[in-house]
């Protein structure tokens, strides 16, 4: 069974500002980076009990999360 995964407002603007920053040093860099952070969405898609994120008790709806680490290859600290 798939799930729909909704983006907001705010993490479009993070992904935006830390693909533009990757970009600005690698435009490679950037593209590895957005292809794993299309993987990871798809991942959630598939299976989204393993990301349940801490705050989702606060919710009536769940609410999940994921998190991407830089590869040892292009370690590029993003959006601080």
């Amino acid at each position: 069974m798939k799930f729909r995964v909704e983006t907001t407002a705010r993490s479009e603007r993070d992904f935006d500002g830390c693909y533009e920053y990757i970009a600005n040093r690698s435009r490679q860099g950037a593209a590895r980076w957005a292809n794993a952070f299309a993987s990871a969405v798809l991942s959630l898609e598939e299976n989204p009990v393993r990301s349940l994120a801490p705050e989702s008790a606060d919710h009536e709806e769940d609410i999940y999360q994921k998190f991407l680490k830089p590869d040892e290859a292009s370690r590029t600290e993003c959006c601080s």
